[in-house]
């Protein structure tokens, strides 16, 4: 990382932040949408070949 300060002033920095009012309610319902997925994919294999690939 690349910066003009000592490296423990970057990583303690919080900047001021406003949180839209419905925040949390939106990241409720996001993530129990999401958990109503399944989370098994299936891959299966392309045709042809790609040089260093199997």
């Amino acid at each position: 990382m690349f910066v003009d300060m000592p490296l423990a002033q970057p990583c303690e920095y919080l900047p001021e932040r406003a949180e839209p009012a419905d925040f949390d309610a939106f990241w409720k319902c996001t993530l129990a949408e999401v958990r109503t997925h399944d989370l098994a994919p299936e891959f299966t294999r392309a045709g042809g070949r790609i040089f260093g690939m199997e």
